[in-house]
This record gives C-alpha cells, structure tokens and sequence, in this order.
C-alpha cells in the first residue's frame, strides 16, 4: 500500500499524527500548499531552527542557494496547521 503525502512526511520526520496535544518543546511538522503542491515544514518553540520547506518526496523546496524562493514560499504559501508531533 503506497502511503498518501502526510502520512510519508511524518514516517519521514519519526512523527506522530497531531491531534491537540500540547507542543510544547517537542518538534512538530507543520502543512503548508504552495503552488499546487504540499510542503511540510519543522518547527519547534523551544529552538530557533533554520528549517526548509520539503516535498512529498522529502525533497526541500529551496535553502542557502536559493533564499529568494524560501522566502517567497513563506510570504504566499498556505499555512493548513500542525500534522504531526515527536513524542
């Protein structure tokens, strides 16, 4: 069975689905559609994190070679929520 994308990004981040629970310091993957396409980003409140959009294939959209198109992802993608947590 081919898994769909979220539940590929959090096998691929060693996460668990998100269901409320309180982040705390825990890292979390958060779901952004940036032109069409699905991108999961890290975050952690507890840490300053230079973190990049990736794929669905866990590929990254952009990073020091590209900054221009991180930034222009994080000024017009869609924010969906929180999808996953480290427990």
């Amino acid at each position: 069975m081919q898994l769909t994308c979220t539940e590929a990004a959090l096998a691929a981040n060693d996460m668990a689905p998100y269901t409320g629970q309180d982040t705390g310091c825990s890292l979390f993957l958060t779901e952004y559609v940036y032109e069409g396409e699905h991108y999961y980003v890290l975050g952690n409140h507890c840490a300053d994190m230079l973190v990049y959009p990736m794929n669905c294939d866990n590929k990254p959209l952009c990073g020091e070679d590209n900054p221009a198109l991180c930034t222009n992802f994080f000024i017009n993608a869609t924010y969906l929520g929180i999808i996953g947590i480290r427990l």
